[in-house]
């Protein structure tokens, strides 16, 4: 593991996005910025301004391109080239790696009571990757709520099953109840989340998935508890082939020997520039890459920008899919940056093994508070992850509130009338409606997430 000297570095560093911006004095050209300081060690604030720089950068591409970075877009395209050819410079060895991938796409479902009491159902979403189809039966509680082991099924048979979201990932409730003889599940979400929209593995063994909200769901269990009631579960699954195209980047001499792989996605949603979610990881990737580069401490670095991550970590996957076992053998450990620049000042840290214990280590030796956070699956680390690689990952927040505590931890002012913890980085309010979690096996999208 010698080679995650560089994670180790990147925790020193990483505060740089947290920082308050400076003006720019100049506007920024969407084109490879120069390679900042040449000789001798990086300060903090010139690694500030580098990250700064490459933001201002991504900015610019996401103004001259529609407003966005999404995959399959120009401003896409001109954040590869931005990106590929800032790496370049900084002496790394640079390729595309282009492979097809199947998403889904404007799937639909619909659940409607045709027996017993009328409830109101609001707004049924289908589970991503779940299966197409329709059934109609009498729904059927699980002994647990949350339905997480074969035994909660006993009434399942012949059923559409109604089961809590918790403890376990969505796949192994389907799974369960498809083990168990359900015809169709339906997750609610957990008391106080609203709408819930959840993520499948790619599986032959489950059954047609939705999600409702809590309280459609405790309005739907109390109907059901009293017994006559049946419902009908609709489900059409659409899915399409897409081409995506991930940013590979190794220093010159690596050859056979072991790589950390720094790692951050490079595409928007459709509906914005994705500054924070995630021009912002992939700036610090570039600014460190620079940094050990310049420094002469790059040996071993592996740089990933990942593309179409918003449609489902698909990049990511299709990359670690590709690895031979001797390729996987060589991945010593994945750090992730994905959303790295809110203002609201969370450290936030994630993962398991070498690289989280060097984060770790590193964030107590500099005296610096941090958060644990538990978001298995909601990025890109989700891949290496289930091939049982050490992985680390930063997040800093989005719009989410922070509790007054949280703010007197890391020097932000607290949000008006917020009460709770920070919340997780896989939650409606901080991602996407895609919560997501890690495969058992890496030949699968990784599994849903759950909280």
């Amino acid at each position: 593991m010698r080679r995650l000297l560089p994670a180790a570095l990147a925790a020193a560093a990483l505060f740089a996005c947290t920082s308050e911006a400076p003006q720019p004095s100049e506007p920024v050209s969407p084109a490879p910025a120069s390679q900042g300081p040449s000789e001798g060690p990086w300060t903090g604030e010139q690694l500030t301004d580098r990250v700064f720089a490459h933001l201002e950068a991504f900015q610019r591409i996401a103004d001259g391109n529609a407003g966005t970075r999404a995959h399959d877009t120009s401003g896409y395209d001109a954040s590869l080239d931005y990106a590929e050819q800032s790496l370049a410079r900084a002496g790394f060895t640079t390729s595309r790696h282009t492979s097809e991938a199947v998403v889904e796409e404007n799937s639909t479902a619909a659940v409607r009571v045709v027996q017993g009491t009328q409830v109101d159902l609001g707004t049924v979403e289908p589970m991503t990757r779940t299966p197409g189809g329709e059934a109609t039966a009498p729904v059927a509680l699980t002994t647990d709520p949350l339905g997480c082991t074969l035994d909660d099924y006993a009434a399942a048979k012949g059923a559409v099953v109604l089961v809590q979201r918790g403890r376990c990932p969505f796949t192994e409730k389907s799974a369960l109840a498809h083990e168990a003889g359900a015809l169709a599940l339906i997750v609610y979400n957990a008391p106080g989340q609203g709408d819930l929209r959840g993520e499948l593995a790619d599986r032959d063994d489950l059954i047609p998935s939705v999600g409702i909200s809590d309280a459609a769901g405790a309005a739907l269990a109390a109907a059901a508890s009293e017994g006559g009631i049946v419902v009908q579960v609709t489900v059409e699954e659409s899915r399409e082939t897409i081409q995506v195209t991930n940013l590979i980047a190794d220093w010159p001499g690596t050859g056979d020997g072991d790589v950390l792989v720094l790692g951050a996605h490079l595409d928007s949603v459709p509906a914005g520039p994705g500054i924070n979610d995630n021009a912002s990881g992939v700036s610090l990737a570039l600014t460190l890459a620079e940094r050990l580069a310049a420094e002469g401490r790059a040996d071993g670095l592996r740089v990933a920008f990942w593309g179409a991550e918003e449609l489902g970590l698909v990049g990511s996957g299709a990359y670690v899919k590709s690895l031979s076992q001797e390729e996987v053998g060589r991945i010593a450990g994945y750090v992730n940056l994905d959303m790295v620049a809110s203002t609201n000042g969370l450290i936030g840290l994630y993962g398991a093994g070498a690289p989280f214990e060097a984060f770790s280590a590193e964030l107590e030796r500099h005296d610096v508070g941090y958060q644990v956070l538990s978001i298995t699956g909601a990025s890109d680390h989700a891949w290496f992850e289930s091939l049982d690689i050490g992985v680390a990952g930063f997040y800093t927040g989005a719009g989410e509130p922070l509790s007054g505590d949280e703010a007197q931890r890391f020097g932000a002012p607290p949000t008006p009338h917020a009460t709770g913890a920070i919340t997780s980085p896989a939650t409606p309010s901080t991602r996407s409606q895609r919560p997501r979690s890690a495969s058992a096996s890496a030949t699968s999208p990784p599994r849903a997430w759950t909280a």
